[in-house]
């Protein structure tokens, strides 16, 4: 064997291929229930669980992203903002006091900021993940849209270039109101991107589309939908006949929302069809719902040597401004030759990575064979590179 190690150029081929997207089986449906507690389903509408528990009656948004689902809620303490690990483990009902009037309704997170709807203060505040930086009033809603006061601020939704905003007044016989946007730096600001909606309480937002649930008069009411790039033709009855749709989510294949009126999470394809309002059935007074990623990281080789190798790696997501990948390498078919590295991608450009073998694993690779690399994402897919080494 030479003192270089290298891919061969058919496993080269071969891994161009795999950077492809693919629905990951660790992928989940989280939602909040108006009894106090946050729920998780896989992507599939199996294992349905409880995840927090003994929480408030005012646990409405929720989002998950960094690693972490975050939930908004009204304690005794004030207006806050809670926080747990993915898997429920330390929560924390009251992570970030949000200094606004109410509960916040609406929560959205990406590699840097939450993002919340003040329901009374009609604005959109935002802080750092860490807590510090708080504005309340990074964004102001629409201060008048009903010919009188009263405007109130409910659902965001964000990518890495713009953030969404619903604009409504509640205790309507029927609710209406325009959908704001911004640039993702919170300026410049416009409270009229879709002038009319059937009052957009929840938002959802992918690469090809925003929706939106319409909240209507509050007992049979729609989700809606615009589809970007094709002009401002927004369909407010994209899919009707919903229970009180207070949470919109969407992981890019699927759209899901919650029956609160009938306690179960709805689910269509993104084009609409497909609809199963009872997708997941026996869910209690579901408000808030948040999906994660269905998509594998890419990854690539960008350089193999004695004792490491540099790779290249990726969100595989353009939606995902960020995401944590787990690097290991072993000897194909000796599954304890193992070295892991963690990963954290910053931004839609791939960043490069170097993962260093083990000793054994060196001492393997030098009698010939194959030698795999794998990435694994925190929350999504994930993918491996095989090649011979020579």
């Amino acid at each position: 064997m030479t003192g270089k190690l290298r891919l061969a150029l058919a496993s080269v081929l071969a891994v161009c291929a795999l950077g492809a997207i693919a629905p990951a089986a660790s992928a989940y449906i989280y939602w909040t229930s108006m009894n106090g507690h946050i729920g998780r389903a896989e992507n599939n509408g199996s294992n349905p669980k409880t995840l927090v528990n003994g929480l408030g009656s005012q646990i409405y948004s929720m989002a998950v992203g960094s690693g972490h689902i975050y939930w908004t809620d009204s304690p005794d303490s004030g207006p806050a903002i809670g926080r747990a690990k993915l898997d429920g483990t330390g929560a924390n009902p009251e992570y970030i006091y949000t200094q606004t009037s109410g509960a916040p309704a609406g929560l959205a997170v990406d590699s840097s900021h939450i993002y919340w709807a003040g329901w009374q203060s009609n604005t959109i505040g935002r802080v750092d993940l860490d807590g510090e930086n708080l504005i309340t009033n990074w964004i102001e809603g629409s201060p008048d849209f009903f010919g009188s006061a009263g405007a109130q601020t409910a659902g965001v939704a964000v990518n890495s270039q713009r953030i969404y905003w619903g604009n409504w007044r509640a205790g309507l016989s029927s609710a209406l109101g325009p959908i704001g946007v911004a640039e993702i730096t919170g300026s410049p600001s416009t409270n009229d991107y879709v002038s009319s909606t059937s009052g957009a309480n929840s938002l959802a937002v992918t690469p090809n589309y925003l929706f939106w649930g319409n909240y209507g008069n509050g007992e049979t009411s729609s989700i809606g939908r615009l589809e970007f790039g094709n002009g401002p033709t927004p369909d407010n009855d994209f899919i009707t006949g919903i229970k009180t749709p207070d949470g919109v989510a969407s992981d890019g294949t699927y759209i899901y929302w919650t029956n609160r009126t009938d306690g179960a999470i709805g689910r269509a394809n993104v084009n609409g069809t497909g609809v199963n309002q009872t997708f997941l059935p026996g869910v209690a007074s579901p408000y808030g719902i948040a999906v994660d990623s269905l998509t594998s990281p890419t990854l690539s080789a960008v350089k193999l040597m004695r004792r490491s190798a540099i790779l290249q790696v990726g969100c595989g997501d353009p939606l995902v401004s960020s995401c944590t990948v787990t690097l290991t390498g072993k000897k194909v078919g000796t599954s304890a030759l193992t070295r892991s590295k963690t990963v954290t991608v910053q931004g839609t450009n791939p960043v490069k990575a170097t993962i260093a073998y083990t000793p054994k694993l060196i001492a393997a690779l030098r009698k010939g064979g194959r030698i795999s690399i794998k990435a694994v994402k925190s929350v999504g897919g994930d993918n491996s590179l095989t090649g011979r080494v020579r």
